[in-house]
């Protein structure tokens, strides 16, 4: 393998989690996490799934490995980039898109993207926990700085975040500039 190509595996690698590698799968799904997940619960899938699957989850810059990257803000060059990290991923084998909560929206945006550019697109797109962008109850995101941190509390209380975040008032303060450039984007 050239320097070249390990650039790239090392890029994919860093967009990309699959802690559990199968060559012998037939089948990739691609899963997105929701409001400031990360990559390891669905990567963690592979271990329980069915030999013909491999799971590759996405990791959003601003954690886990990617902790020193600025918090995607921009859905347009997030999407560029997951489609260019998966481009590897997606060559060799049929896939699938899992989406949850906000990852619904980026794998939604990932699959149209690559529909719209005439490259490989999921055989399915698994959406759950989210609202249809055209319904009346889309949310409107408030800016950072409308909400106190009590408001910011009931606002992602309203939206279903994951209790373990509401749970820890102090986990919710350093977590709030994820959790806006997440719902910003």
């Amino acid at each position: 393998m050239d320097r070249g190509d390990q650039a790239k595996r090392t890029r994919n690698e860093k967009v990309f989690n699959c802690l559990y590698k199968n060559p012998e799968a037939t089948f990739k799904l691609i899963c997105f996490p929701w409001v400031a997940g990360g990559s390891v619960h669905f990567a963690e899938w592979g271990q329980d799934t069915h030999d013909s699957l491999e799971v590759h989850s996405l990791r959003l810059p601003g954690r886990e490995s990617r902790i020193e990257e600025p918090f995607a803000n921009d859905i347009s060059q997030l999407v560029d980039e997951v489609v260019h990290a998966l481009q590897p991923v997606i060559q060799e084998k049929p896939f699938a898109f899992f989406g949850h909560s906000m990852g619904s929206y980026i794998a939604f945006r990932t699959a149209l993207h690559l529909k719209e550019n005439n490259k490989p697109e999921p055989l399915h797109l698994f959406l759950s926990s989210a609202t249809p962008i055209h319904s009346k109850a889309w949310p409107r995101i408030p800016k950072e700085d409308e909400l106190s941190e009590e408001q910011m509390h009931h606002y992602l209380r309203n939206l279903e975040a994951p209790l373990r975040i509401l749970l820890k008032k102090r986990n919710l303060c350093n977590n709030i500039p994820m959790i806006m450039a997440d719902l910003s984007c």
